[in-house]
């Protein structure tokens, strides 16, 4: 009749026991329920200041070299932060030293892959106007091997993206689909393009997440700095489009995103549970509020019946984390522990400053006060764990 459980229940014991389905049930309730008491709420600003440290920006908790570099690529893939952005103040915020050929190693080993995720009206409509790349254009630096499942979770299709590029972006597109990976001067050469068409054509594609590179060093030619150096080399007008210098460098292939349906290889619950352990990599406290700057859309519902889940599993605690957040909250157990320890530790006048386009602008939505625009140039500042700016 399924009313019973084999299984081994009890501390210590070795030898298989058997107990009621039921009694089962309500001992692991009063066991959540216990478990859940012991939580005792932050405040706001003693929960920013945890998310400082949980992300490695505060004084004192950057990490080191290339390992730090792929912790924080597994911390924010998924988060698509325009390319100027990345290597200015994203990175060296968080990994001290910050070099920039530690990420074009990890690019070049296969570890670590970049592409445009988050496509906006200019890269998915087809009657937009086809727009190059440029420094303020997205990108999320995520693990080669999650490129898949982090589209399938962002994208709503595939194939809309590539309906409305122009003829040499076309003839790109084809070849790279034909031949695979290739050299900048290898895709002039197949295409039959000129050089300039090719520069316009990879630019295009890449702002509409549908190519990538070996390396990032392509993304830093659409940099100001490098724009600029290009210009005053050729004699070229301010304002021009980017330069294929950093073209050259490493070949370019189809990013693996827009090669395939998203989520054709896995279910919603699949899908659900993947983002979830990311967001609790993330954030370390999960809520509804949190996924306010995620461009996720996997349905929150489907999120909290995998975070359920895992508190049954105990791989997650649930509870009342924060004061002033509505909705369930689940915790990642060292988060748990960094968060007691933030609560003990008085504020000492700690001051960090963040781009507005940090995934930590969380102004107004975990704080109170009008929110700060996720713009390139723009900035917060926060002082223990309070918004300053």
């Amino acid at each position: 009749m399924g009313s019973a459980i084999r299984g081994r229940f009890r501390p210590g014991v070795t030898e298989e026991e058997v107990c009621d389905r039921r009694l089962l049930a309500r001992i692991h309730r009063y066991t959540l329920d216990r478990l859940r008491k012991e939580i005792e709420p932050v405040s706001g600003q003693d929960h920013v200041r945890f998310l400082l440290r949980w992300q490695h920006v505060a004084p004192g908790t950057r990490l080191e070299g290339k390992r730090g570099v792929l912790r924080i690529v597994e911390q924010l893939q998924g988060f698509d932060i325009p390319v100027s952005v990345w290597e200015r103040d994203i990175l060296p915020t968080r990994v001290l030293g910050y070099k920039p050929a530690w990420l074009d190693e990890l690019c070049l080993s296969g570890e670590v892959a970049w592409g445009r995720l988050a496509l906006g009206r200019a890269a998915s409509d087809d009657k937009a106007r086809a727009l190059p790349a440029s420094a303020v254009t997205p990108v999320s630096i995520m693990r080669r091997a999650d490129v898949p499942w982090l589209a399938a979770g962002v994208r709503e299709s595939a194939g809309a993206v590539a309906t409305s590029t122009s003829g040499p972006t076309v003839d790109v597109l084809e070849l790279l689909a034909r031949r695979g990976a290739l050299f900048f001067d290898e895709i002039v050469a197949g295409s039959g393009r000129l050089r300039s068409e090719v520069e316009r054509a990879l630019w295009e594609a890449v702002a509409r997440g549908l190519v990538s590179a070996d390396g990032f060093q392509a993304l830093r030619a659409l940099s100001p700095e490098a724009r600029e150096a290009h210009r005053k080399e050729r004699g070229t007008k301010r304002g021009s489009r980017p330069s294929a210098a950093g073209l050259a460098a490493g070949r370019w292939s189809l990013f693996h995103a827009a090669s395939a349906a998203p989520g054709a290889a896995l279910s919603e619950e699949a899908l659900a549970e993947r983002w979830a352990l990311l967001l609790l990599k993330r954030y370390g406290i999960v809520c509804r509020a949190i996924l306010e700057r995620e461009c996720l859309t996997v349905p929150w519902r489907a999120v909290l019946r995998v975070l359920r889940r895992l508190e049954a599993r105990g791989q997650v605690r649930g509870g009342r984390f924060v004061a002033g957040l509505s909705g369930e909250q689940y915790a990642d157990p060292e988060a748990v522990d960094l968060l007691r320890s933030v609560r003990r530790t008085a504020g000492q006048g700690e001051e960090v400053t963040l781009a507005a386009v940090d995934p930590l602008n969380l102004v107004g939505i975990l704080t109170p006060g009008a929110r700060v625009p996720a713009t390139p140039n723009g900035t917060v500042t926060w002082r223990d764990g309070l918004a300053v700016t």
